[in-house]
């Protein structure tokens, strides 16, 4: 498991079914069809679907609060950022690591395994670049539906993330699944925690300086549209650059010493 890289991984609560009596249900086989594939999308159960659900048309409507369907969606966007930057860190980490062992590799490799080092990490290298892309998108997302609400429509409710969170928890699942698989293929090549610990450093310094950048953005969009239109383009170039995959170090020559 990967207990040594992860950073706060998002926790989906669960409320307790084991003693709540069975409630049976007939469902129509094409309405039956269209649950079933949801429940799939999502990584949910069909009881859990159908809850899901359920609850989500109790509380999807708020009268007190404006532009609902926009809040609901940002926040959905959000939740996906969040998975993508979880992924991404930890990626990053890897990458160092990876690239790390490689050249230790290139230097003493007695079982073999300099092959496989690069090839593990060219291919961390491949999802950055994706991973980066898609973090780009929706960051762009986010700012647009916030240009969309209206003035008075700023208030938060927790009912959002209990509709939202359940959509995304396939996407969690699934970013701790890569993880867990990266820290076992870079155990069999040999890594160590230590070299984790050295990545992660380098990683978290990345993190500090994209949250100071993203937090001048902020600030900047709450001034008067002319005051910040110069400035802002420059903001988002620096924060581009600070989330983009750096280029992978190129390989070496092969020679193993005797």
């Amino acid at each position: 498991m990967l207990h040594h890289v992860v950073m706060a991984r998002t926790e989906i609560s669960r409320p307790a079914t084991a003693n709540i009596p069975p409630f049976g249900l007939r469902l129509q086989p094409e309405l039956k069809e269209r649950v079933e594939a949801a429940a799939k999308a999502s990584g949910r159960s069909m009881n859990a679907e159908i809850v899901a659900r359920l609850q989500a048309s109790f509380e999807e409507r708020v009268p007190e609060l404006d532009d609902w369907e926009l809040h609901v969606e940002e926040r959905l966007v959000e939740l996906q950022r969040d998975v993508v930057e979880e992924d991404l860190m930890v990626q990053r980490v890897y990458k160092d690591a990876l690239w790390a062992r490689v050249r230790a590799l290139e230097i003493s490799d007695p079982a073999g395994q300099l092959d496989r080092a690069v090839k593990v990490a060219q291919g961390v290298d491949s999802d950055l670049v994706d991973l980066v892309e898609r973090l780009y998108s929706l960051q762009a997302k986010i700012r647009t539906i916030e240009a969309k609400f209206s003035a008075n429509s700023r208030k938060r409710y927790e009912r959002i993330d209990r509709i939202v969170t359940p959509q995304v928890e396939a996407e969690f699942k699934a970013s701790h699944a890569r993880q867990d698989r990266l820290w076992e293929e870079f155990k069999a090549l040999g890594g160590t925690t230590e070299e984790i610990e050295v990545a992660k450093a380098a990683e978290t310094a990345r993190q500090d300086k994209v949250f100071t950048l993203r937090a001048s953005r902020v600030r900047m969009s709450d001034l008067p549209s002319d005051t910040g239109e110069d400035i802002l383009p420059a903001l988002d170039a620096l924060l581009r650059g600070a989330q983009a995959s750096d280029p992978a170090p190129p390989p070496k020559a092969r020679k193993r010493m005797p």
